[in-house]
């Protein structure tokens, strides 16, 4: 199972990042006569998921069409969401004759 875009394009923007930083030469100084370099480390951490959306909240079948797709969206703590339909599990009690 394949990570949801929205995480794979968090990545990616991560690695440019984290490789941009890799890239620049890190800042050096001479003091005293005595070169000095100065580092910084960065540490990148997906975000925590706050809740998960389910919509429609109101489906409806009929004779004609039987079948409701549903989708299933992540919201993390950072307020970004993705689409999780696909990673969801699904499953439903009752598959054929009227509700009541």
């Amino acid at each position: 199972m394949s990570a949801p875009k929205l995480q794979r394009d968090h990545a990616a923007g991560f690695m440019q990042l984290y490789t941009a930083l890799l890239s620049r030469k890190a800042d050096a100084y001479t003091e005293n006569g005595v070169s000095k370099t100065a580092t910084a480390a960065l540490t990148v951490t997906n975000p925590q998921l706050l809740s998960f959306e389910i919509t429609p909240t109101d489906p409806t079948v009929s004779l004609l069409s039987p079948n409701q797709a549903f989708v299933a969206t992540a919201i993390y703590a950072d307020y970004s969401t993705a689409n999780v339909t696909t990673a969801a599990a699904w499953s439903s009690w009752r598959t054929s004759g009227p509700a009541g």
